[in-house]
Formats: structure tokens, C-alpha cells, sequence
């Protein structure tokens, strides 16, 4: 059996013969091929690539994502040191000096997910923010002309979902 040898290291017959054709249209000795096992370094990085979204990445419930430390305080997902948080929340930690004990959120007060300035941002306690939601979608009962209730309506608002069923 044949040992194929690149410099002083024994290779397969395969990875012989593709290092030797990549050095050909390289132009340069099989030994100076690089290995590229593992590495897709040919992506576009950065704003050159055609994905590229100004730096945000946005979830599919509408929130901007920004990266953070693995030590942010709630920080998630990402792979080594780096880690994702909601940016509203990351805005407004930075703003308090503190993070959001387990009993609060932010709460956007135009209901628009991507406007982030502080302004735009108060804390709340999970209750009060959900009975603002709640207040916000409010059942309007109506009555029928023989006094029963008619069908529940639900006040229709501008920034409910797509989908939502009221």
C-alpha cells in the first residue's frame, strides 16, 4: 500500500489529491495549501453581506435583539462569550443601574417593539403590565333589544397583532 505524505505527514489518498489540485491553481507546493477543514471563511461579513440588517437582529414577535456579555444579567442563547438580550431590556438595566427583579418588565409605552429610547420605556410590575394589556383589549358588551346580552365584541386597536382574534 502507498503512503501519501505532505511534508512530514501521512495523508489519505483523497486529501493527496485535492491538496495537490488546489496547489496546481494555486500555483504554489502542496505543503503551502491551507486547511480549510472546518472553516467557511467565504461569507460576506458585516454590511457586504446581502442579509445584512443594520446590525439588529429582530425576533419574530417583533423585539430587537442586541448582543451582549455572557455576565449581563439577562443575557441568553449565542454561542462562547457572546449572548443576546432584548434590547429594551438591556436599555433599560443601563438606565436603573440595577437588573429587572423576577416580578418586573418593561413595558413600551407606544406599543411599538422597535422604539427602544427611554422615553418609550417604563417598568412595571407583571400584574399591573398585564391588566394594562387587558384594559387595552377590553370586551365591549352590548344589549339586544329584548335585553340579553348580545355577542362579545373586542375593541379593535392599532397595534394589535396580525392574527389576533380580537
Amino acid at each position: 500500500m502507498r503512503e501519501y505524505m505532505i511534508g512530514d505527514k501521512v495523508v489519505s489518498k483523497t486529501t493527496y489529491h485535492k491538496k495537490r489540485r488546489r496547489a496546481e491553481a494555486l500555483g504554489c507546493a502542496i505543503e503551502d495549501v491551507p486547511n480549510m477543514q472546518g472553516r467557511h471563511g467565504n461569507n460576506l461579513r458585516g454590511s457586504a453581506n446581502p442579509r445584512w440588517n443594520s446590525g439588529q437582529l429582530v425576533t419574530s414577535h417583533g423585539y430587537v435583539l442586541a448582543r451582549v456579555s455572557r455576565q449581563h444579567p439577562h443575557s441568553f442563547g449565542g454561542k462562547g462569550d457572546r449572548a443576546y438580550c432584548y434590547e429594551h431590556i438591556a436599555v433599560m438595566v443601563a438606565h436603573m443601574g440595577r437588573p429587572l427583579s423576577a416580578s418586573e418588565v418593561v413595558h413600551h409605552k407606544n406599543q411599538d417593539r422597535t422604539d427602544n429610547r427611554i422615553e418609550n420605556l417604563v417598568v412595571m410590575q407583571c400584574g399591573k403590565h398585564v391588566s394594562e394589556h387587558a384594559k387595552a383589549r377590553a370586551a365591549v358588551r352590548t344589549r339586544n333589544t329584548d335585553g340579553t346580552f348580545a355577542k362579545l365584541r373586542y375593541r379593535t386597536l392599532p397595534w394589535s397583532m396580525p392574527g389576533d382574534p380580537r
